[in-house]
């Protein structure tokens, strides 16, 4: 058998791991607000990594022993920003972002949401995660993504439920297109 050209600098595959649903105390790395190119809605993009337990430092990880080019930073949630055009859909993203923003107030001593998103940078919080399924050029499965965040004491007395797992629709089976997940290009730290 000859030995390939290239052989010698190619990198071997290595055994990636997932993280379970479930929830995490994570710390916020990074904030910004971006807008969805289709739509134009803006949203508040967070980076984070778990910081306690035995998951700690997971997406750092992740990142730095990741074999794929450009390599992704996937500790990232979005939290809709409302568009303020008074709809019932409106009403949910406001109420969402206030749960969401109330959740790391209380998980941070002192802290008040002020409308500055750089001011998320360095703070705590309790986050949760489920199972969503994914079809991607045929092959199904599940990826555990980051749902909403809850208070960090909640976390760790672990007075939470595990959200239920978010099956692909119909239409969504059949498509081949995986949705929802958004890396960043470089970790946020």
């Amino acid at each position: 058998m000859r030995k390939p050209r290239g052989y010698d600098e190619a990198q071997t595959y290595s055994d990636s791991y997932k993280l379970p649903a479930g929830g995490y105390v994570v710390k916020i790395h990074a904030a910004q607000v971006g807008k969805y190119p289709n739509s134009g809605n803006e949203y508040l993009e967070l980076a984070f990594d778990i910081s306690e337990g035995t998951y700690k430092g997971f997406y750092e990880k992740q990142y730095e022993e990741s074999q794929f080019e450009p390599k992704k930073y996937k500790g990232v949630i979005k939290i809709n920003i409302p568009k303020e055009d008074g709809s019932e859909q409106d009403n949910w993203t406001i109420r969402t972002l206030k749960t969401q923003m109330t959740a790391i107030e209380d998980s941070n001593e002192n802290y008040i949401w002020n409308w500055d998103e750089k001011t998320l940078i360095g703070l705590t919080a309790g986050l949760l995660f489920r199972n969503k399924e994914y079809n991607y050029n045929g092959n199904r499965g599940f990826w555990t993504e980051p749902f909403r965040f809850i208070a960090a004491d909640k976390i760790r007395s672990g007075d939470f439920t595990i959200p239920k797992d978010k099956m692909l629709n119909d239409s969504q089976q059949t498509s081949g297109t995986m949705s929802g997940f958004v890396p960043v290009d470089e970790p946020p730290f």
